[in-house]
């Protein structure tokens, strides 16, 4: 599919989340059964290093759940920064997946509190790795970048969308030192929808 197709299939399954364990486990996809959850093989690092590290971070998020979808944030950064609070010291939860889990928990709020000021780079993975290539000269150290450095390479996405680009053409990226918007129309990209 293509990335427009992808975008809309991406906003009905981030709709699709509602408990905490939905929010916490399905953040991480149902492509590898995980006693009752499932987590995607994208995690499966996580998984084999620190198998309790989901369950914990369901333990500690549990009492939080009526706050969490009551209060008022910010920005994301402000849920971004409670939810890093609440499960930050926990081994094996890092950026990526506090940000998976707090994108999750934002798209599910009303309103939404979607990442709109930063694309969210996290450690060493994928989308550093592209922002790197395209943002030479800016620092990736604190895991974010202003989407606003973005505009001319990546015109018109959301700091959200930007993220997924920056992910999905990692490896186009990687070995074209530059980004083409004709790829976002290519059929390319697998579906998010898991059998």
């Amino acid at each position: 599919m293509d990335f427009s197709h992808h975008t809309i299939e991406r906003h009905l399954w981030l709709s699709s989340f509602c408990t905490v364990e939905d929010i916490v486990y399905g953040a991480f996809g149902p492509k590898k059964n995980l006693k009752s959850h499932s987590i995607d093989n994208h995690f499966q690092q996580l998984d084999g290093a620190y198998p309790n590290a989901l369950q914990q971070a369901v333990n500690a998020l549990q009492p939080h759940w009526l706050k969490l979808q009551t209060a008022f944030f910010t920005d994301f950064e402000d849920l971004f920064s409670t939810i890093q609070g609440i499960i930050g010291s926990i081994d094996g939860i890092g950026l990526l997946a506090i940000y998976d889990i707090s994108l999750r928990i934002g798209y599910n709020h009303v309103p939404k509190v979607l990442p709109s000021k930063y694309v969210y780079t996290h450690a060493q993975g994928p989308v550093a790795k592209s922002a790197s290539i395209l943002l030479p000269t800016t620092s990736l150290a604190s895991g974010k970048v202003d989407a606003s450095l973005f505009s001319s390479i990546i015109p018109f996405y959301s700091a959200m969308e930007i993220e997924d680009i920056l992910c999905i053409y990692n490896k186009c990226i990687m070995e074209e030192g530059t980004f083409d918007m004709k790829w976002l129309q290519e059929d390319t990209i697998p579906s998010l929808i898991y059998k």
